[in-house]
């Protein structure tokens, strides 16, 4: 993806904002951030982000032992490939030409590097005797992880709760227009704050902006899939 294509669909970009902002506000918000980032309970929390020395050039075990807390796994092929010598300039090359300091609202800039990471991460899931790789939620979770202010953590809770179009060049564009947006950031931001504060919460880094929103996302998302599945007139999502 070029920084030419990188533009939000006005429609999903304007819904998404809707919907973002109604989650933020929502009077389960900081019950919600307070749970998943509860150090006595089993959501993924600061781990995800926080777990070990996360090395800004490599993809280490420690990096993909984080991404499984985020109820994924891994292929033994592709942590081979993720962790071989013979990789090892190949995915130093790709994270170099990544900031660590820049946020997904200046990804227009870096979209090709991002497009061209993300594109190598597929690819090293892919299973053995396949020439494509599916695996396009492990491979946003790897990318959030070595890049979690450039990259969303994009699963299909997610794509489905904002009403996405669910191809990265589509919804990264959209996720840089909600950092954008000031009632969002600053939303999350204080409910950050108060979560904060609490006893057995630990948020990890405040400054992660985007990870917070994610979070809220999928939290009130996972509420939704439940209450359809309970619902036998209702169709069960995929």
């Amino acid at each position: 993806m070029s920084a030419a294509t990188w533009r939000p669909d006005d429609d999903v970009a304007n819904t998404a904002r809707s919907i973002a902002l109604e989650i933020v506000r929502a009077a389960g918000a900081e019950g919600d951030l307070a749970t998943y980032y509860s150090v006595n309970g089993d959501y993924a929390g600061a781990t995800f982000a926080g777990l070990g020395d996360n090395d800004p050039r490599r993809i280490t075990p420690t990096d993909l032992l984080a991404v499984t807390s985020l109820s994924v796994s891994i292929p033994p092929l592709a942590v081979r490939r993720f962790t071989s010598a013979s990789r090892a300039p190949e995915i130093n090359r790709l994270l170099e030409a990544l900031p660590t300091d820049v946020g997904i609202r200046s990804g227009k800039a870096h979209s090709q590097a991002m497009s061209e990471f993300y594109d190598f991460v597929k690819r090293c899931l892919r299973r053995s005797g396949s020439e494509a790789s599916n695996a396009w939620v492990t491979t946003s979770k790897i990318c959030a992880r070595k890049r979690p202010l450039l990259f969303p953590v994009r699963d299909s809770i997610v794509v489905e709760v904002l009403g996405l179009k669910g191809s990265y060049p589509d919804d990264w564009p959209v996720f840089a227009a909600l950092m954008d947006d000031a009632e969002v950031t600053g939303g999350v931001q204080a409910l950050v704050r108060q979560v904060a504060g609490q006893a057995n919460v630990d948020v990890g880094d405040p400054a992660l902006t985007l990870k917070h929103l994610d979070v809220l996302l999928w939290m009130h998302g996972m509420r939704q899939r439940q209450a359809t599945a309970g619902n036998p007139s209702s169709p069960r999502p995929d």
